[in-house]
């Protein structure tokens, strides 16, 4: 089975992932610029771990934290999630230990 990825389904990550970092943070979710590195919104590691956390707890998906380090603000994030979840799944990336 193929696993489709559009924009009709990372928006909902997107929206849930800015909100989420805005809380984190105790800012509007329109005060947070989804091109900014998580380091210049003030994430540390711990929120990045809680990040990743909640995406696998809200939408099913497994993600490495440090996927977040190469990745590192909203957008370049989302843009390279399918592959990165593709890649784990056939065991091309390390998943430092989460499973995919």
């Amino acid at each position: 089975m193929t696993d489709t990825w559009n924009a009709d389904r990372l928006l909902p990550i997107r929206d849930w992932s800015v909100k989420s970092i805005a809380s984190s943070l105790k800012l509007d979710p329109s005060d947070i610029d989804t091109a900014a590195s998580f380091d210049d919104l003030g994430l540390d590691s711990i929120e990045i771990a809680v990040l990743a956390s909640g995406l696998e707890r809200d939408f099913g998906l497994s993600v490495d934290p440090y996927w977040f380090y190469d990745y590192p603000s909203i957008d370049s994030f989302l843009s390279a999630l399918p592959g990165l979840l593709a890649e784990a799944s056939e065991g091309k990336v390390s998943t430092k230990g989460v499973e995919v």
